[in-house]
């Protein structure tokens, strides 16, 4: 059943056209987020710098995002790669923390 739910959530994600219209699916437009958390889930998003990218337009300044990823995770985004696309987009890590199994990078935007 658990996967039957995650596919379900999968397809969803995969069959939307932007990552506000799930935003718009929750019932608030995502200007109106001052934080948004992608725990251990960046990685299980088809093209995830594409929706970083959405989410920098769509963001106001001063709104912040978190990422925890678990290091083992076969879907981990490693933190070079994620600095690098938050960078591009106009966000600047403001924290950062780590232990030998996760991370959580927290990105704040100019």
């Amino acid at each position: 059943l658990q996967s039957n739910k995650y596919a379900i959530k999968q397809a969803r994600i995969e069959s939307k056209c932007s990552i506000a219209d799930m935003f718009v699916e929750w019932g608030e437009p995502i200007e109106t987020f001052d934080c948004i958390i992608f725990a251990t889930v960046i990685g299980e998003i088809p093209n995830w710098n594409l929706v970083i990218e959405q989410l920098s337009i769509k963001t106001k300044r001063g709104s912040r995002i978190i990422f925890n990823e678990v290091i083992p995770d076969a879907c981990y985004v490693a933190r070079h790669e994620l600095n690098e696309a938050m960078t591009k987009c106009g966000y600047n890590l403001n924290s950062y923390q780590s232990n030998l199994f996760s991370y959580e990078a927290e990105y704040l935007k100019t």
